[in-house]
């Protein structure tokens, strides 16, 4: 369900939507709310979106807004993402997640809404399907950088084990993502987000969903990966080699 009426700019705003975007976004809600097909699919999108908060689960399709409004349909994920919030910020208060590494990592909902407008003109989302990640304890912003809980995949999991390291495919391994709007990427801000995740991954992140109990790359057994292209191998510290 939406926020109440009086709450979904509140909502936005903890979203990180721009500003010149939320008197649009809260005008179009009305057409979610006063449709009952648009908010039964409202409501089974944030079910699909926070099922099995946490595990490493491959990409879900939400189901598409009903209406023919394309504007609405454009803002649509935003209220998707506004009626999941309380869920993933319950989700982060149970793993102790910091109440900045949440708002950092949720306002990249905000980033999605500005790339929007400065490719198409308009407001709305351009890739809602990449934020699921977020609102799904999978993916978190860390400095400059974002890491995702993942897992090896073949080409990058047989590299790493022809290089003689304990981990192959399908081992726990975190993405990086390089977030727009954020500054220069230097190699000091690099090693500092790496040596965040480090710290982070120990501390805060859920059981793998191979259920062993491991909490993101266990000991010994880690890689970080950039897309398809190896960036760091071993204890996640020391020098940067990508």
């Amino acid at each position: 369900m939406l926020p109440e009426p009086d709450e979904p700019a509140g909502a936005l705003l903890d979203l990180a939507v721009p500003h010149e975007d939320i008197d649009t976004a809260v005008r179009l809600g009305r057409r979610v709310t006063d449709d009952p097909r648009a908010l039964a699919c409202l409501e089974r999108s944030v079910a699909l979106l926070v099922q099995d908060m946490g595990k490493v689960r491959a990409p879900v399709d939400l189901p598409a807004y009903p209406g023919s409004c394309e504007a609405t349909a454009r803002h649509f994920p935003l209220y998707v993402f506004a009626a999941a919030l309380p869920y993933v910020r319950a989700y982060h208060r149970e793993l102790g997640v910091p109440e900045e590494i949440g708002r950092h990592t949720l306002a990249d909902v905000g980033r999605g809404v500005a790339k929007h407008r400065r490719r198409h003109g308009t407001g709305g989302l351009l890739k809602p399907r990449w934020l699921h990640l977020h609102f799904h304890g999978e993916l978190y912003q860390l400095g400059r950088l974002q890491f995702q809980r993942t897992r090896l995949g073949s080409w990058t999991g047989d590299a790493v084990a022809a290089a003689g390291l304990p981990a192959g495919p399908g081992d726990p391994a975190l993405g990086v993502h390089v977030p727009d709007f954020l500054g220069p990427l230097t190699p000091e801000a690099c090693d500092r987000s790496v040596a965040l995740a480090r710290a982070f991954f120990a501390r805060h992140a859920a059981p793998d969903a191979a259920g062993t109990g491991a909490r993101g790359p266990p000991p010994g057994r880690r890689a970080l990966a950039r897309g398809t292209r190896l960036v760091r191998v071993g204890g996640m510290g020391g020098d940067s080699n990508g």
